[in-house]
């Protein structure tokens, strides 16, 4: 292979496939089928290429609207660049590039891995707050395992709105063939489980595991406390399987207003990302813009952290008020590096 198309293929690899790669990571969280390097090589090669061609239409609209506000430099200038560095290398002559266009490229890589990581966390919350993986299964991140254990498939009960249960661990009633022929009961909380890329389960662990033996002369059952933290059974040695949730009653104002929140606050990473290149400030500007409005994206988050979650951490007053100090600060910050006048826009929002 000549050098130019080796050149190519690292060029696609580096702004095709990596992107793709990362929206799906941060997708397909957790998802031991979904890993790189795991599945059908074809298909995952293919639904990188797409989710990263995708993406990259989105970065390079935006980054020729960031860097038009530096020069004169439009669409057609970077549609035209690319052909003539496409002919040049599969010609198998390398074209001439300045550090400033290296400079560029550079930055929409980054770019790009940022908007395909946003794009991932959204979709995943957006699916898993709303549940929509379990009541369409073509939706489904993992194996039907996840699902039993953490009892997503009871997702419609009769609890009110304001009070109803949560999912809190999983215990597992095990019968487990051992090396001697006998069968012995074992009894744990869930720990930890895996499976292989096929979706079967390899192991299970337990935690306070106990084991249950019926003498054959009395009938007596017997219960031993197994020592250490945790246990760890081989699923081939599994025989037959019990599963009990625990739950623990939750309260909260809606549920559907709670899961809304949490979507809202994932998907305000994509306006963040994107808006400020859309202004008359430098390229410059709009990346420190970027960092300042997601230190106040940050601070909003943890305002509104005592009323999301599993866990209600209440803030203390001191607490409270450098989260609003940060906030104000950050993004009228942001907002002047925009050439964006917050008192001046506020005075014309309430004229009208």
């Amino acid at each position: 292979m000549s050098f130019g198309l080796t050149i190519l293929s690292l060029a696609y690899i580096l702004f095709l496939i990596v992107p793709g790669i990362v929206f799906k990571r941060f997708f397909y969280q957790n998802n031991p089928q979904k890993l790189p390097g795991v599945g059908n090589f074809a298909d995952r090669i293919i639904t990188s290429l797409f989710c990263g061609f995708i993406i990259q239409i989105i970065t390079i609209l935006l980054f020729t609207i960031g860097i038009s506000q530096i020069s004169s430099y439009e669409f057609i200038d970077y549609y035209r660049r690319l052909i003539n560095i496409h002919e040049k290398l599969v010609s198998n002559s390398l074209p001439v590039i300045s550090t400033k266009q290296i400079i560029y490229l550079l930055l929409e890589l980054l770019y790009s891995l940022l908007i395909a990581a946003t794009f991932g966390l959204i979709g995943f919350n957006i699916i898993r707050k709303f549940k929509l993986d379990v009541i369409f299964p073509v939706l489904r991140f993992d194996s039907e395992w996840k699902y039993l254990f953490r009892d997503d498939k009871r997702i419609f009960d009769d609890d009110s709105v304001t009070n109803f249960r949560v999912f809190d661990s999983a215990q597992l009633d095990l019968i487990v063939k051992e090396a001697s022929g006998d069968s012995f009961l074992y009894s744990g909380i869930l720990y930890n489980y895996k499976t292989n890329k096929e979706g079967s389960l390899e192991f299970i662990s337990l935690l306070e595991t106990k084991r249950y033996t019926k003498s054959k002369d009395t009938q007596e059952v017997k219960i031993k406390a197994i020592p250490g933290h945790v246990v760890i059974i081989p699923y081939s040695n599994v025989l037959n399987m019990n599963v009990t949730y625990f739950y623990r009653t939750r309260m909260t104002t809606n549920r559907f207003i709670e899961s809304m929140l949490i979507v809202f606050i994932t998907t305000s990473l994509l306006p963040i990302i994107i808006l400020p290149w859309f202004s008359s400030a430098p390229w410059y500007w709009c990346i420190a813009s970027i960092l300042l409005l997601l230190l106040s994206w940050s601070s909003v988050v943890g305002l509104l952290s005592p009323f999301i979650g599993n866990k209600k951490n209440n803030l203390n007053l001191g607490g409270i008020l450098i989260l609003i100090l940060t906030f104000l600060f950050s993004f009228y910050g942001a907002l002047s590096l925009l050439n964006i006048d917050l008192f001046q826009l506020i005075k014309d929002l309430s004229n009208k």
